[in-house]
């Protein structure tokens, strides 16, 4: 299931097996990865259209929010989730560059295997 999604096309190098997936459900997100031998990489999660300025712009917010809640709902648990993500990955390279020892990448793999449970609770 790694694989699921359509292949990126690109003449860039260091965007080699980044991989693209529209959620089923959350068909506003676009999601580009990037499998390795550890782990599933998350590179970016995009969400289009921008339905927070469709918000800002609404004449009736009121009746936007309420017409477009599940969305709102998705798109704050997608940038809650993004933001974790992101926290992850730093904690993961700060670590990398340290000295290494059995402590450490104990810690690297444990942060590894929280931000895939991240992202399965996600797509569940």
């Amino acid at each position: 299931m790694p694989l699921i999604g359509g292949r990126v096309e690109t003449n860039n190098a260091a965007l080699t097996g980044l991989r693209r997936w529209r959620v089923t459900g959350f068909e506003n997100y676009l999601i580009f990865y990037r499998v390795t031998e550890e782990a599933i990489e998350i590179i970016r999660v995009l969400q289009t259209p921008d339905i927070k300025e469709r918000l800002e712009e609404s004449d009736d917010p009121a009746g936007f929010t309420a017409r477009h809640r599940n969305t709102l709902i998705r798109l704050d648990r997608a940038n809650a989730m993004q933001a974790q993500l992101n926290e992850y990955k730093k904690r993961i390279n700060r670590l990398k560059k340290m000295e290494p020892n059995a402590d450490r990448a104990a810690l690297i793999e444990k942060l590894k295997q929280r931000r895939i449970e991240l992202i399965k609770q996600f797509l569940k």
